[in-house]
């Protein structure tokens, strides 16, 4: 079932083309969707995908593009190795979840089965029923300034403003006092986030419980637009702890919306996720986990370079004086053999960092041979050797995540 607005609604794989006239998994990709990411593209100056002729090509950023009556979901090339269109989520959402992005097992506990969501939809699901809840509890009520006139004396007179403004009034003041009130900056970005999602195009379940909450708005809260950065002005203390996924969730959808960015005459809204970013995190946040005896894991540490440039490895394991160089590629590792651009970089990694190994992490290879694992060539004889590994991370058993990923990578690693 399509949202309710949404004329198309197509699946397509990252680094996927489109082209005008041909079907795809949900349609027919026409002219009115080209000229609709057309005028996107020139927004993000092709951040996202590029445009080819009569068509687009999309980058290694999955997620959810809407624009206009077209919905684009694109997802991880893993679906294509593994799952297909159908289980997407058994790739992306987890990951998501390992990577601090979205709670996954409040959507495993959810009545609506996930296939008949789009990413974008499930975010705003789970910020629905996180609202739900903190209604039920009550919403955060706060001490707030507020300067007026008053029939009767109340809190500080505010002289120059009485002199101003009741000059000619003499039964007003004009009074600087704090009321307990539920009109706050948390709240009105609670409230913005719902009138945001009304704007979009989603199905008609998730708009009918968007207006029934923000019919349980107390009236005294001012709606406003926000920024991005009005997130910032939300001290974070024990009162507001049980509101942090809640905001959490919110800056992401405000984010997706775009504000007020508009495609031409197209609307836009757009959630997409750099799976190289994603893929190196959850490599990290699995290694992390794991607490090997002996292991210490870090993430982007750094060395000067050159200048004002600097060398960061995406993980380095220590362990006393031994070092292992990670770097994670979000792509298929086809020939078995990195490209010399990849060993030039392992090569500099593990001399900066005195490191005897240094290993290249792909998600999935053409081929089962694959793997190597041999030394640079010493250009002296006294020079130490340094190993150079490429691994096809067991990412995937049985169509889904490998929940055992993070100690057969070890095992990969430390033979």
């Amino acid at each position: 079932m399509k949202p309710h607005g949404i004329e198309t609604r197509l699946r397509v794989f990252e680094h996927q083309a489109l082209y005008l006239g041909q079907t795809y998994e949900g349609g027919v990709f026409q002219q009115h969707h080209l000229d609709a990411l057309c005028a996107y593209h020139q927004r993000t100056h092709g951040k996202y995908y590029q445009l080819v002729h009569k068509g687009v090509k999309f980058s290694h950023y999955v997620g959810v593009i809407q624009v206009g009556g077209l919905l684009l979901e694109i997802l991880p090339k893993t679906a294509a190795q593994n799952n297909g269109y159908s289980n997407w989520q058994s790739v992306l959402l987890p990951m998501l979840e390992i990577c601090h992005q979205i709670k996954v097992e409040a959507i495993n506990s959810a009545k609506v089965g996930l296939s008949f969501y789009s990413l974008l939809e499930v975010y705003v699901r789970l910020y629905l029923e996180e609202v739900h809840q903190l209604l039920a509890q009550d919403l955060l009520r706060m001490y707030e300034r507020q300067a007026q006139n008053e029939r009767v004396l109340k809190g500080r007179l505010e002289q120059t403003k009485q002199l101003q403004k009741n000059h000619f009034t003499a039964q007003y003041f004009y009074c600087q006092s704090f009321s307990f009130q539920y009109d706050n900056t948390l709240n009105r970005i609670l409230l913005a986030t719902l009138y945001s999602i009304l704007s979009m195009r989603l199905h008609p379940n998730l708009m009918e419980q968007c207006q029934e909450l923000i019919s349980k708005f107390p009236s005294k809260i001012r709606y406003q637009a926000f920024q991005i950065s009005d997130f910032n002005r939300i001290s974070s203390n024990r009162n507001t702890s049980r509101f942090h996924y809640a905001l959490q969730l919110a800056e992401v959808i405000l984010r997706a919306r775009g504000g007020s960015i508009q495609a031409g005459r197209y609307p836009l809204t757009a959630l997409l996720f750099d799976m190289n970013v994603l893929f190196e995190e959850y490599v990290f946040q699995r290694l992390r986990r794991l607490r090997v005896e002996g292991w210490q894991v870090e993430r982007q540490v750094q060395k000067p370079f050159w200048r004002r440039r600097k060398l960061r490895p995406d993980i380095i394991l220590q362990k006393g004086t031994r070092t292992l160089v990670l770097d994670t590629k979000w792509k298929i590792l086809i020939t078995g053999q990195p490209t010399m651009d990849d060993l030039r970089q392992l090569f500099v990694y593990a001399k900066y960092f005195n490191a005897k190994k240094a290993i290249i992490v792909y998600p999935f290879a053409a081929s089962t041979t694959a793997q190597v694992n041999e030394a640079f060539i010493p250009y002296t004889s006294q020079e130490e050797k340094i190993n150079c590994q490429t691994i096809v991370a067991p990412l995937f058993k049985n169509g889904q995540l490998n929940a055992n990923f993070a100690n057969e990578l070890i095992s990969l690693i430390t033979d």
